[in-house]
């Protein structure tokens, strides 16, 4: 059977019904039972055809803007659609000025990362609590001071990096600990893989070099660090083998250099630093030598030293002594300065004055055959901006990405941090305002640095704050956040920067050396993840 349409005949054509009276007729209306649904109808959002063009809700009245939100965080980007609802990976409101980030929206908390976490237009940051975003806190025993200034380093002893703290003032013989995972919640004795106790009451283990290298020609890199109790130090190497628990610096040695004990004749080993094959230690000394008469001096010793040294400072030739009251060698670092492929040896000098000047920093070309400190290259301070002084001088590292090692001399006395990038540092002598980068902070301010992701990180122990700046050029740089300690704890007394949890990613060590953990002052060790 064959059904056919037909309609009454109106003139000379004929006339299809219009079941729903508005006006169309069977064969252009696409429903016949709705009188909203005609071909020039307004198209609403209703989810069905209102105009008869094969489309749904398209050019709709009341449609809506909606933004693409690729990262889920609730917050859409400057990429629009128009529609009745949210299609799948839109929303309603916009103002994500990160979309690939979804810690990164209107109102969200700011992190310290050095980018505009709250999409306020501004990438400086209020200050972050310590307590909201260390992952990890290390608690010294009562007394302990643990986080002093230069008392930590991260080391690698073959295993990935490791965390290295000492602690001089603990009781006895004061002590040294590797803790190998420091993302914990405890007491360092608890987490503490090797510790090190000092061979007497005098020579109390407190101060790693802040790198491990191999100096003592076994497989493997070697413990060095600087024991003492302020007044007769030593320096001490110890082959990575023999690091264990319960290990007596008495027991187990391969290297010794002896200070004498501190008066006003005699200096005390206060530094120490290795660069290629040669390990230089600086003694330095408030008062002229009656017998030099000098103040200061610096010894180096060529390695390695397989057979071990052992050492109550014969100077002669390997030695370079200084002028009166300058203390030279309070601090000593390294760094390949000039990029020929060897290390520049850099020395403190905080008592050198001047007319206009307080401190020096000389560097050393060794390999160019530079031997007298006074003869070199130097950095002086200004009236007010001593230079010099104990760990004031950083390790040189390539801040800037040229192929040149940047050196960077802190002084907490007047609060500013000097970033020299921009030259050879052994063809020159400059002052301290002359630095590519002067940073500028509170008191204390320069206590401790570390280059963390790169940023720069600089401890101001008397406001217990560390501060992040960026490595560009500028005097009086403000930082793009900080961090905040607890009131009192000195924190950001002394930074150190490593993969301790082994995920590639740089993290973050702080001292607080007067921190109370369960009514217990002794110091701790707070470690912030990478960013």
């Amino acid at each position: 059977m064959i059904a056919l349409l037909t309609g009454c005949l109106i003139g000379d054509f004929p006339q299809f019904p219009d079941a729903d009276g508005d006006g169309y007729d069977i064969l252009d209306d696409c429903d016949d039972t709705d009188n909203t649904v005609f071909p020039t109808a307004f198209e609403v959002c209703d989810g069905i055809d209102n105009n008869c063009d094969g489309d749904i809700d398209e050019g709709t009245e009341g449609e809506e803007t909606f933004y693409l939100d690729q990262d889920e965080d609730g917050w859409g980007s400057d990429e629009t659609l128009t529609a009745c609802e949210a299609p799948f990976g839109y929303v309603d409101v916009d103002g994500d000025c990160d979309d690939r980030d979804r810690d990164v929206y209107p109102g969200a908390p700011e992190r310290l990362n050095g980018r505009d976490d709250d999409c306020d237009g501004s990438n400086i940051e209020e200050a972050v609590e310590l307590s909201d975003i260390r992952e990890g806190r290390i608690a010294g025993s009562a007394g302990a001071q643990l986080g002093r200034a230069g008392s930590i380093a991260v080391h690698d002893y073959g295993q990935g990096d490791v965390l290295v703290a000492g602690s001089p003032s603990t009781p006895d013989r004061g002590k040294l600990w590797i803790v190998s995972d420091p993302f914990l919640e405890d007491g360092i004795d608890a987490v503490t893989t090797v510790d090190v106790v000092g061979e007497d009451i005098v020579h109390r283990p407190g101060y790693p070099l802040p790198e491990a290298v191999d100096i003592l020609g076994e497989a493997g890199n070697d413990l060095l660090l600087i024991a003492g109790d302020g007044t007769y130090q030593r320096l001490y190497g110890i082959e990575q083998e023999v690091l264990g628990p319960d290990l007596n610096l008495g027991d187990h040695r391969s290297l010794v250099v002896q200070g004498y004990p501190q008066t006003t004749l005699t200096p005390r080993l206060s530094s120490a630093v290795v660069y290629d094959d040669f390990l230089a230690v600086g003694l330095a000394l408030d008062q002229p030598d009656l017998v030099t008469p000098k103040a200061g001096v610096v010894v180096t010793y060529e390695g390695p030293f397989e057979n071990g040294l052992y050492t109550r400072q014969t100077w002669a030739a390997n030695a370079v002594y200084g002028e009166a009251y300058h203390q030279l060698g309070r601090s000593l670092t390294r760094g390949d300065f000039n990029a020929d492929g060897a290390q520049e040896i850099v020395i403190g000098a905080p008592g050198v004055q001047g007319s206009e000047a307080r401190g020096a920093v000389f560097i050393l070309d060794v390999a160019s055959g530079d031997a007298d400190p006074y003869d070199s290259s130097r950095i002086t301070g200004g009236v007010d901006e001593s230079v010099g002084g104990d760990w004031s001088l950083p390790l040189g590292e390539d801040l800037d990405g040229d192929g040149r090692d940047d050196l960077v001399v802190l002084s907490p006395d007047s609060g500013q941090v000097f970033v020299f990038t921009s030259r050879d540092l052994t063809q020159t002598s400059i002052e301290t305002l002359d630095a590519d980068q002067v940073l500028v902070g509170p008191a204390g301010f320069g206590a401790s640095f570390a280059v963390h992701q790169g940023s720069l990180a600089v401890g101001s122990p008397d406001e217990d704050s560390v501060f992040m700046h960026d490595v560009s050029e500028g005097v009086g740089t403000e930082p793009w956040g900080w961090i905040q300690g607890d009131e009192g704890t000195q924190t950001g007394a002394s930074l150190a920067v490593g993969d301790l949890d082994h995920d590639a990613r740089e993290d973050l060590v702080i001292g607080a050396p007067l921190t109370e953990v369960s009514g217990v002052t002794g110091g701790a060790l707070l470690v912030v993840p990478a960013w």
